[in-house]
């Protein structure tokens, strides 16, 4: 299921009205998920909603095999429709179904020539050249600098924004390509123009510039952090008293207990 996300709240990215968009889509693509499943159980069949915050499956490559967009350089689906607005949910079920095709929309020669998406990341996240990653070749995305911008500035989604498939539709860009051999809006600021708060606005050929410090995220397991927090305050005070010392070990308990999790996953 993809359900396309407001065209204008898109086009304010980023910022808190986009991402009332995107998370007001997801909010009603999955109530209508919710509803088909229990139409499709209602039939006497088997069927569960995975949204993409699950990890349940590899979403986008299930969507383009089933034709209904193609991956885009800056790593979400194209669809023809609406471009990298798709908010996508899945359905896995035991009912038999009959299984579309990949379809070639022209998007990924389209993007090799575009690259809007490539060069505009605030964070330079998106490498330039296509590798192969887990089974698909893609514009790879550096995660250490995509997830720090995306969770400082409202969700980034610059790459959503500038992709001029999103911004202009694909009939009109894929036509102005094919009589001009180039590409729609690029260069100007009315596709590739944003910005970020407390940094300003950054026009075609311009980018923000961020400090080592803007792009440390944390890596480990909450225990290590627990220990490292406990470390430094025995550095700090050289001892700990045992109120302390027990709301450490109960703290450490409860974690354990909770199961160990990644902060970086």
């Amino acid at each position: 299921m993809a359900l396309e996300q407001d065209y204008w709240q898109t086009q304010t990215i980023p910022s808190l009205e986009a991402e009332f968009a995107h998370f007001g889509t997801y909010e009603i693509a999955g109530a209508l998920a919710l509803d088909l499943a229990e139409h499709i159980r209602s039939l006497g069949y088997h069927a569960q909603v995975h949204s993409p915050n699950d990890n349940s499956g590899a979403f986008i490559p299930l969507f383009v095999e089933a034709g209904l967009g193609q991956l885009g350089a800056n790593g979400q689906l194209l669809s023809p429709h609406f471009g990298s607005r798709a908010r996508l949910m899945l359905i896995t079920t035991d009912a038999p179904v009959v299984h579309d095709e990949p379809v070639d929309y022209g998007i990924n020669k389209f993007c090799e020539e575009c690259q809007v998406c490539v060069v505009r990341c605030p964070a330079r996240a998106l490498l330039r050249e296509k590798v192969w990653y887990r089974g698909v070749k893609k514009n790879k995305l550096v995660y250490d600098r995509c997830r720090p911008v995306m969770v400082t500035y409202e969700g980034c989604a610059v790459c959503m924004k500038v992709c001029p498939v999103q911004r202009y539709g694909m009939k009109p860009v894929m036509e102005h390509y094919i009589e001009t051999s180039e590409i729609l809006g690029k260069g100007t600021p009315n596709l590739e123009g944003y910005e970020l708060r407390g940094k300003g606005y950054f026009g075609p050929g311009k980018l923000p510039h961020f400090t080592r410090e803007e792009f440390e995220i944390p890596h480990g397991t909450k225990e290590e952090h627990l220990l490292q927090q406990f470390k430094e305050k025995l550095e700090k005070n050289g001892t700990t008293d045992a109120e302390e010392a027990l709301e450490f070990a109960n703290e450490l308990k409860r974690i354990v207990e909770a199961g160990v999790s990644r902060t970086d996953e």
